[in-house]
């Protein structure tokens, strides 16, 4: 049974984490004034720490890269890796605030994406902006200056039910992305890709395809 249960959490994890890293990527490409500020936060302490990545690159360490944090939610977004929840019921009547009944027995799902885009809540919610989630930026209110619902903002849910592979999907990435952008950097192959990407996310019946050049970063001592 534990082994069941850790399985289940690591394929939770890895699918978030497989998803939005790629998308990640794309972005950076999209955006190069706010990769160059992902990139201005990241780099040095991968520099600091390149004799001994395993030791010297502490959570700590990553936990303080208050940007990429910024920039990752904003990915999980504006492109969550579920679109749509699982399919959910309750245990009795349940009338929301809106007057709308969900009877027992009925099952639901949650448009994450249509949340996350949602126009009351998010300004110029198509647009790809990291600061929506900092607290002194204008975008962290709804359009008209009330902040917005906790929920609003749901790519693993919430509750009781919320996804198990959540933490270990924003600490993986925290160490992952500083350490590939050290070595590689890359640069999409198609330049529409940087005006209409493709949409990425485990809901895609057919995978795009979205290339990109990989350039290695060489070192002269």
């Amino acid at each position: 049974m534990i082994i069941d249960e850790l399985l289940t959490f690591f394929l939770a994890g890895m699918q978030t984490v497989q998803q939005s890293t790629c998308n990640s990527i794309i972005r950076m490409d999209m955006n190069p004034d706010i990769k160059k500020k992902v990139l201005d936060e990241i780099l040095p302490a991968v520099e600091d720490a390149k004799e001994n990545i395993v030791e010297n690159l502490t959570y700590q360490t990553v936990m303080d890269f208050d940007y990429l944090h910024e920039f990752y939610y904003e990915v999980l977004r504006i492109e969550p890796p579920l679109e749509l929840s699982v399919g959910a019921g309750v245990m009795q009547d349940v009338t929301l605030k809106n007057g709308v009944t969900i009877c027992k027995g009925d099952m639901f799902l949650l448009g994450i994406y249509d949340m996350h885009h949602n126009p009351e809540h998010w300004i110029e919610p198509e647009k790809f902006v990291p600061e929506r989630f900092n607290t002194k930026s204008p975008y962290y209110k709804r359009p008209n200056g009330e902040p917005r619902h906790p929920l609003v903002f749901n790519p693993f849910l919430g509750g009781k039910r919320m996804c198990i592979g959540k933490t270990f999907a924003e600490v993986v990435v925290r160490f992952t992305l500083p350490i590939i952008y050290y070595h590689l950097d890359f640069e999409l192959s198609n330049p529409e890709h940087r005006i209409n990407k493709p949409r990425l996310s485990a809901a895609c019946l057919k995978t795009p395809s979205i290339m990109a050049k990989v350039f290695t970063k060489v070192k002269v001592e």
